[in-house]
């Protein structure tokens, strides 16, 4: 069985490499050139990882009746750095809306902002405006 430390390691891992490929989209957004559609692609695969190891780690904690010491620091780290990447998803989120009306960007002609284009990139289902 693996153990909670290996557990937060390897989500830790995923995370780092998710927050490289947000770094990376959001250094595309703001060039103003064409936008690297692997780039969302591979931000797809890894929110899949991401929930599987989401879910062994759940697993694991409901398993164990004890949490060594060391363990909380090793995960309040990793958690840190989880915020880290959420607050970098919104930058990119930003970055989307706020990309010109060029064809590439979700800017609608009214000058405002295109929640439709916003809500296929993240995979969200159709809803009103908002």
């Amino acid at each position: 069985m693996t153990s909670l430390l290996e557990l937060l390691d390897a989500y830790d891992d995923v995370i780092l490499r998710y927050r490289s490929v947000m770094e990376k989209e959001l250094a595309s957004l703001q060039s103003e050139g064409a936008l690297d559609e692997s780039l969302v692609e591979a931000k797809q695969a890894i929110v899949k990882e991401l929930d599987i190891r989401l879910r062994e780690l759940r697993a694991a904690r409901e398993s164990s009746a004890y949490v060594d010491p060391e363990l909380k620091g090793r995960f309040d780290q990793v958690q840190h750095t989880f915020m880290q990447v959420i607050k970098l998803d919104r930058e990119v989120e930003k970055a989307y809306l706020n990309r010109g009306s060029g064809g590439e960007g979700l800017a609608d002609r009214r000058g405002g902002r295109d929640w439709a284009a916003a809500r296929r990139h993240y995979g969200m289902p159709h809803g009103g405006d908002r």
